[in-house]
Parts: structure tokens; C-alpha cells; sequence
């Protein structure tokens, strides 16, 4: 990608689907962690340190990346990280969804 206007409808799909992914992701983490027997506050506080480190940690790397390669480069590494997330919730996903019987 060239140029900056080339990401602008990337950036708004982005920006319009994140809702509706971490809205119901939250909910989730809150009933497993009830479930669990952990203090949802507890739970919930775990998710905010890791989302804080992954900003603090993943937006550097990101620009570093793109510097010494380029945006497609960061962009995939990216993809690849969200991707092992995806692989590393999805069971927990589908049980928490099928009420806990999967």
C-alpha cells in the first residue's frame, strides 16, 4: 500500500467491527471467569493489563517493523498475531456459547 488514503476504508471497517467483536468478547470473559469461581473484577482487571501491554508493546513493534520493512509487512505480522488469538479463544468461545457443554 502506497498511500495513506489506501488504508482509510481499512482503518473504518476496522473501526465499525471492533464493537461488535469486543462487546460480546467482554461479556464472555465476565461469565467464564464467574463460572470459574475468579472475581470478575479480578478477570477484568487481567484483560485491561494485557490489552494496556499489547498497546504499549505491539504499537512500537508495529512501527519498528514497518520502518526497517514496510506497512504490509507490519500489517502481516499483525494478521498473524490476531489470527494465533482467534486459534487460542476459540474453544473457550464455543464452550462459553453453547452454555458451557462443549
Amino acid at each position: 500500500i502506497r498511500s495513506v488514503g489506501a488504508l482509510a476504508p481499512v482503518a473504518i471497517l476496522a473501526l465499525a467491527l471492533w464493537p461488535m467483536a469486543s462487546i460480546p468478547l467482554m461479556t464472555i470473559a465476565a461469565e467464564e471467569a464467574e463460572r470459574a469461581g475468579i472475581p470478575v473484577v479480578a478477570a477484568m482487571s487481567s484483560l485491561t493489563i494485557a490489552w494496556a501491554l499489547g498497546e504499549l508493546i505491539g504499537a512500537p513493534v508495529g512501527s519498528a517493523v514497518a520502518q526497517v520493512g514496510s506497512y504490509a509487512m507490519s500489517l502481516t505480522l499483525l494478521g498473524l498475531v490476531a489470527a494465533a488469538a482467534v486459534a487460542a479463544v476459540t474453544p473457550t468461545v464455543r464452550s462459553a456459547l453453547s452454555g458451557g457443554r462443549g
